[in-house]
């Protein structure tokens, strides 16, 4: 059915989300067919990512690329005054098909364009195609009533080729999660009563004030060309499970050997025991164990400890059910740059990427309701920034009454119900699943 809907000419409306329009143009346009981006002197700079990305990604070429600027998005005298001097040097062949898609711009663009190009084609008695790029239900609805919605095979976006058509690029990415193993334990744990709050006090108590630089001179200890060694202290990965439910149980560090509860060179005590357990969670990652380096080992342990976990733990799901849910890209600590220089880039915790949609998730370990509603709220504007009317924007979080936070954030927002979605301790043990339903709903 949809090629049947390609056009010979398509005429796309260009607003300040272009994705929808390189979506529309990589699924209605003739291989062969010329076209014509609709846009104001505002919208112009993105009618030219659009024509590069599709020149790069898609094998057109620039001659097949018209500009039709108007001067007015929202006059209808000027309107189609502009539209009628762009279209009278135009040339037609009898029998080619004419489209015109009316997602981008502003609605009064949309409704004077449709009027216009609406008579136009009737009185040159052209086949005419009119379209939109519904973001509620993902599909691409026409004039007639067929709707049809699109498959990752129809139109697939990689997250830089996203950036681009914001002349935005990736600063920074994790492309694999760290200590998986780990991370699952964890939020095991995090799952039971009261186990967020736990965590958050052994926080508190151990790792508090303790440097990098106390990390590295620790470790050097047990670090070679070769990599590190194994841990001493947690020789196997029940060992290591046994200490973490313990002492987030009891807020205590839970070791028989109190050797290892001293340290010298004014070192806290728990340095040794935080630097055994970096050389347990690395031993969880074996053969891999040439991924860590002292300077990267020191540098991640407190933050993956103090809640970094949680992002590489929804990365790890992620990863488990990419094939079954058509997710092609997901990355951790995805951080982008703005079009003028900023001191702090705009990022996301976790990224994923289905077809052209982005997920978008927001990541935080604290059970305080305006703490999480905040990150949540960052990651939402953020996602609609970069990824439009069809980005998904999900938040993971130590808060334990997801629902609720849901429907209030719902009624706030004004936002689509399957826009949002929140996930609490009460979640995390059965994760995988959950995600996995929700990008299935979303396929």
């Amino acid at each position: 059915m949809l090629m049947e809907r390609r056009s010979k000419h398509l005429f796309l409306l260009v607003g300040s989300n272009p994705l929808p329009v390189f979506v529309s143009a990589s699924l209605l346009s003739e291989p062969q067919g010329t076209i014509y981006f609709i846009h104001t002197i505002d919208t112009y700079y993105y009618a030219k990512q659009l024509s590069a990305l599709l020149t790069k990604s898609s094998g057109y070429l620039p001659a097949q690329f018209r500009f039709f600027e108007l001067t007015s998005p929202a006059d209808q005298f000027k309107i189609h005054q502009d539209l009628a001097k762009h279209l009278s040097n135009a040339k037609f062949s009898a029998g080619e098909t004419v489209g015109f898609n009316y997602t981008g711009g502003m609605k009064s663009m949309s409704v004077h364009a449709y009027e216009f190009f609406k008579e136009w084609c009737q009185k040159k008695y052209f086949r005419f195609t009119f379209s939109y790029l519904d973001p509620l239900e993902s599909c691409l609805r026409f004039a007639n009533g067929e709707s049809y919605s699109p498959s990752g095979q129809d139109c697939s976006l990689t997250l830089s080729e996203l950036l681009a058509l914001h002349g935005r690029k990736i600063t920074d990415q994790e492309p694999k999660a760290f200590f998986p193993a780990v991370s699952t334990l964890l939020a095991n744990i995090a799952a039971e009563s009261s186990g967020v709050l736990n965590m958050k006090a052994w926080n508190n108590k151990f790792l508090k004030g303790i440097t990098k630089q106390q990390f590295e001179a620790y470790l050097r200890n047990f670090y070679s060309p070769e990599g590190f060694e194994q841990s001493r202290l947690f020789p196997s990965f029940e060992v290591l499970e046994n200490f973490l439910r313990k002492s987030f149980q009891n807020t205590s560090l839970a070791v028989s050997d109190n050797a290892f509860l001293t340290s010298g060179n004014n070192q806290l005590p728990s340095v040794p025991v935080l630097g055994q357990l970096a050389l347990a969670f690395v031993d969880t990652e074996r053969p891999n164990i040439t991924r860590w380096t002292l300077d990267s080992l020191s540098d991640r342990l407190v933050k993956y400890l103090d809640g970094g976990w949680l992002e590489n733990y929804v990365l790890s799901c992620l990863e488990a059910i990419s094939d079954q849910c058509g997710i092609h890209e997901r990355i951790l600590n995805f951080h982008f740059n703005k079009p003028a220089a900023t001191v702090d880039p705009p990022e996301f915790d976790v990224a994923a990427m289905q077809g052209y949609r982005l997920f978008a998730f927001s990541c935080t370990v604290s059970a305080e309701k305006e703490k999480a509603k905040l990150k949540l709220f960052e990651a939402y504007v953020r996602a609609r920034q970069i990824g439009g009317d069809e980005a998904k924007v999900a938040l993971v979080s130590g808060y334990p009454q997801p629902q609720k936070l849901f429907e209030e954030i719902s009624e706030a927002w004004m936002e689509s119900r399957n826009k949002i979605k929140i996930f609490g301790p009460q979640h995390l043990r059965n994760l995988e699943t959950h995600l996995k339903d929700w990008f299935l709903a979303n396929e």
